[in-house]
């Protein structure tokens, strides 16, 4: 026991010359050590050295600033490449493709991290990995504000009577800035991803609004249009047989992201078929909707 005993003292002795170590440590050395640091890994630092934690904390303000008001699109062939840009950065949102079977770069919350099983533009080759990486989520409706490029915002969308979280569809309104327009456009208007365990709900962003849709379709449809648009929408453009792209409301800077699965409301899913053929026209619609992972890859190929 007494021979334990030493080791445990010695380990302790260990650790307090670390910390005095990490302690003496120049400003200027920390804030490169932070600089080197992926994301995840600056979270730890505060467990570490106090030091290194103020270093941390000014990193991670500066990566949020870089997110501000715009989106970052990598691509590489090289997926260790494409690991690290994205592991570098702190994103809200994540839509990652991998040729092969690697997993996404983790960060301080992976529950926004969507692996995408397709590519996510047309014009990018298949054997080129790509990740789309979306700053962190507002309440503010970025459709009503006067900001240049607002912050993105999530919709949960319920059916009534029963609202049930299970069979939810996710709307993410992501506004674009003018140098990724281009690419945003060649976005693919469909996609499917892996689950993640806790369904649709489990990777809801902290800050996301709720949507309750009534049953009838014509008022479940203004419904949404009122809470999206912010307005009641002119009644003639969701009663028309065909759609008017002259009379729409349009918003040519905003992608939208609408993810289901297996379990979401066929309702929900006709309500929006028909708000984005007849009444709201944004840069671009991209529909994703999870799978189960047993799935063969020959099934993944025909979807």
């Amino acid at each position: 026991m007494a021979l334990l005993t030493d080791i445990e003292q010695d380990h302790i002795h260990q650790d307090e010359l670390k910390t005095d170590h990490l302690a003496q440590l120049p400003p200027e050395v920390c804030e490169r050590i932070c600089q080197m640091l992926p994301s995840l890994s600056l979270y730890c630092l505060p467990t570490i050295s106090n030091k290194l934690c103020l270093s941390a904390k000014r990193e991670m303000n500066i990566r949020h600033s870089k997110m501000k008001e715009k989106v970052m699109i990598s691509e590489s062939a090289d997926n260790q490449l494409l690991h690290k840009k994205v592991s570098m950065i702190c994103p809200g949102l994540v839509l990652y493709y991998s040729p092969n079977t690697c997993t996404p770069p983790p960060h301080k919350t992976t529950r926004t991290t969507l692996r995408m099983l397709k590519t996510i533009f047309t014009t990018t080759s298949s054997k080129t990995g790509q990740a789309l990486c979306v700053p962190h989520f507002s309440d503010t409706n970025p459709l009503n504000t006067s900001n240049t490029i607002p912050p993105p915002k999530c919709y949960q969308l319920l059916q009534l009577p029963l609202c049930n979280p299970a069979n939810s569809v996710l709307l993410f309104f992501i506004p674009v800035d003018p140098p990724h327009l281009q690419k945003i456009r060649s976005m693919s208007g469909w996609n499917i991803c892996l689950p993640h365990q806790g369904g649709l709900s489990s990777i809801l962003p902290p800050k996301c609004s709720r949507i309750c849709l009534p049953l009838d379709h014509e008022k479940g449809l203004l419904t949404l249009a009122k809470d999206i648009l912010g307005k009641e929408p002119e009644l003639n453009l969701m009663t028309q047989p065909l759609m008017d792209p002259l009379k729409m409301y349009k918003d040519p800077n905003t992608l939208v992201v609408v993810v289901t699965d297996s379990n979401s409301d066929p309702g929900i899913q006709l309500v929006l078929d028909t708000f984005f053929a007849k009444v709201f026209l944004p840069l671009k619609v991209s529909w994703v909707k999870m799978v189960f992972t047993d799935m063969k890859k020959e099934e993944v190929r025909m979807l």
